[in-house]
């Protein structure tokens, strides 16, 4: 529980110190306009998760569930008709999270 709370602390501090500067002129350029399609697909793996963001034009990959889901994974993104993914985000190396990636 500590960490959490830890994690939230700092989040809270970022978010204050951000809001002091709110009024200031930062010279950034508006985010873009977006258009076209989006889809997140949560691929049960045993107790691990693979999560797949796809757009018109690029695919992103969170996790690859244990050593046995890779191919599971692979079938998924074949089946799409997705031959690429542009990123792949392992959110922490245990082994329901990292298995599948080789």
């Amino acid at each position: 529980m500590f960490k959490l709370k830890k994690a939230v602390c700092i989040i809270a501090a970022a978010a204050a110190g951000c809001a002091m500067f709110a009024s200031c002129d930062t010279n950034e350029a508006p985010a873009p306009e977006t258009t076209g399609s989006f889809r997140s697909t949560v691929l049960k793996c045993g107790k691990a998760d693979a999560i797949v963001l796809e757009t018109e034009n690029h695919t992103v990959l969170i996790d690859t569930g244990e050593s046995t889901d890779g191919d599971k994974v692979l079938e998924y993104l074949s089946d799409n008709g997705i031959d690429y993914v542009d990123y792949l985000f392992i959110t922490h190396f245990d082994q329901d999270h990292v298995g599948g990636a080789p």
